[in-house]
């Protein structure tokens, strides 16, 4: 998987940003989506060489650097859950694989994993299927449904 190319997709949709902001769940977020409610977000903001509350208020913000590390791990984070949760995740085209780490980067793998008849309809490698399954779900109006948004964006490459 070209990870600069998954990357730029990800990015693309999730916006960069130095200094803390809320997410659309109400979350303190950083950097490319980096959720400073996820378990161990302390630990990994620390290991940055930076102040977890700083961050979080505001106070502190993040060095280009920084952003980059972070996002690199999560990454990596949501390119495992994916292989968790799809059984021939490597052995599909790359454009799916983006899709299906860009929905487990946003959603995290335990709700990804609840996508039970996407997830079944991939294995099967039925494209439209599975796209179908992504339309009929809460997360692509709450990440938005035009094509140029990223649930449209993401069914378009499912399917196509």
């Amino acid at each position: 998987m070209d990870k600069i190319k998954l990357g730029a997709w990800i990015a693309r949709w999730e916006g960069r940003s130095r200094h803390v902001y809320m997410d659309t769940e109400g979350h303190p977020t950083v950097g490319i989506g980096f959720n400073l409610d996820r378990p161990q977000a302390k630990r990994e903001i620390e290991a940055l060489g930076l102040d977890y509350d700083k961050v979080r208020t505001g106070a502190q913000d993040l060095t280009d650097g920084q952003i980059d590390q972070l996002f690199s791990k999560t990454t990596d984070e949501a390119i495992s859950g994916a292989r968790q949760a799809v059984t021939n995740f490597d052995d599909i085209p790359e454009d799916k694989q983006v899709v299906l780490v860009d929905m487990v980067f946003n959603l995290g793998v335990g709700k990804f994993s609840k996508f039970r008849k996407t997830i079944d309809a991939v294995e099967k490698e039925d494209w439209l299927q599975a796209a179908l399954e992504m339309k009929d779900s809460a997360w692509f109006a709450q990440v938005g449904a035009k094509e140029n948004q990223r649930g449209g964006a993401n069914v378009r490459l499912m399917q196509g």
